[in-house]
């Protein structure tokens, strides 16, 4: 988990405002802090780092290209961004071995559109492009990983977390009563709408780009759906040992893609059918994963016990299991 704030204002451009909105999301990212600016274009950048893959300083971000055209701020993965590397081609000359830079070699050779439809992961990023003078902002398919944004009294703020936005001078903490609705309703605030009425979600497979001269302007931030969710309907009928093989591979490879790191592997598990079969999936493929789980002093409600004895099948060599107490359960911690 890593975390990403910017904003662009005509007027407050303090140093400190980025760093006091980094500051509020630091628990996203313990290994490193980045800040950029583009004076001419009052845009700024900050991010919070958690290394998982590229544990040098060659994955540091805001990460620029070679010819300073595109700067990223990056949360997420792009599982298969090895294949994007391979798909590039030899002639492509990389720093490092990160998908943040996998990313914006991508970027500039297929453009925004062009690699989203080619990223698998869960992700969020902001990017500027300094020949076009535009701001990008992107989410993943599914919207995993989240992004706010908006416009707060001539400043357009945006970040991984509401807190972190809050912290800007210009923040209006005017209040979006649909949402309260809605979360009384539902338990939670559904996207694009947000608790303040001035910022919003970033929907779930779209992306957003503002010209320098749209941002002076103010405009209203337009949507683009760069992917939708489909269900096609196939007549043909298949054998249940065919779509059994189909399945387990595609669980198997979906496993395989979301696994790989350059610090170790952890999985939860709660002994039901999903954890126990990614936990089966990960030892196939002979990966030393370690596994974690949650009991309750209840037996009634106690699981770790079936944990316990998948971890003991698959012959899980690190399991561990925390004892929840009920004021643990009250206090959120």
């Amino acid at each position: 988990m890593c975390g990403l704030v910017g904003y662009f204002s005509r007027s407050n451009c303090d140093a400190n405002i980025i760093h006091n909105m980094l500051h509020k999301i630091r628990h996203r990212g313990p290994d490193s802090f980045g800040v950029w600016e583009s004076l001419e274009c009052n845009i700024h950048f900050g991010h919070v780092r958690l290394s998982i893959v590229e544990l040098s300083s060659a994955g540091h971000q805001p990460m620029s290209t070679s010819c300073g055209r595109f700067t990223i701020i990056f949360n997420g993965e792009i599982y298969n961004h090895l294949d994007i590397r391979k798909e590039l081609g030899n002639e492509i000359k990389w720093t490092g071995t990160s998908d943040t830079e996998t990313l914006l070699k991508s970027i500039s050779t297929w453009g925004v559109s062009g690699t989203l439809n080619k990223a698998v992961g869960m992700f969020s990023f902001a990017l500027w492009d300094s020949v076009e003078r535009s701001l990008y902002l992107a989410r993943d398919r599914i919207g995993e990983k989240p992004l706010y944004y908006g416009w707060c009294n001539g400043s357009f703020l945006f970040g991984s977390e509401l807190k972190a936005l809050k912290s800007h001078p210009d923040f209006d903490a005017e209040i979006d009563w649909e949402a309260v609705n809605g979360y009384l309703h539902n338990n939670y605030i559904s996207s694009p709408l947000t608790i303040y009425s001035k910022l919003k979600q970033l929907r779930p497979g779209h992306y957003i780009k503002m010209s320098h001269d749209d941002l002076l302007s103010g405009d209203t931030p337009v949507l683009y759906k760069y992917w939708s969710l489909s269900f096609p309907v196939s007549e043909k009928k298949h054998r249940y040992v065919d779509s059994e093989s189909k399945l387990e591979a595609l669980l198997s490879e979906s496993v395989s893609l979301q696994s790989i790191a350059d610090v170790k592997v952890g999985a939860f598990l709660s002994g039901g059918i999903d954890s126990t079969t990614v936990v089966a999936m990960l030892k196939k493929s002979g990966r030393d994963v370690s596994t974690f789980s949650i009991g309750m002093p209840n037996k009634q409600y106690d699981e770790s016990r079936h944990a316990e004895g998948h971890r003991k099948i698959y012959l899980v060599r690190k399991h561990y299991t925390h004892m929840i107490t009920p004021q643990e359960a009250l206090e959120g911690n």
